[in-house]
């Protein structure tokens, strides 16, 4: 079986499948986190998150609709996986 190697970037795109972020690193420095990336595949970009605006991030991912996502994260991988798999004809 071949083994699927998962990417460390994680990209955002939009509805018509563009590339509008990708972020490659995410560290702290001082107080702040501090990302690093692209924006539309083109442009490096480093991104400074303060506190306050980390606990805003992290209220707006505190819903029942993300908390469904993850708990169904695994199957949704897998589902992928086999999809990619069968279209490839393994």
């Amino acid at each position: 079986m071949k083994k699927i190697k998962m990417a460390h970037e994680a990209t955002i795109y939009s509805a018509e499948g563009e590339n509008l972020v990708t972020l490659s690193n995410v560290k702290k420095i001082g107080d702040q986190l501090v990302m690093q990336g692209s924006l539309m595949g083109a442009w490096s970009s480093t991104m400074y998150i303060p506190p306050e605006s980390f606990v805003a991030g992290v209220k707006l991912f505190i819903n029942r609709h993300l908390i469904y996502y993850m708990i169904s994260l695994p199957f949704f991988i897998i589902r992928r996986r086999n999809k990619k798999g069968r279209e490839m004809g393994l």
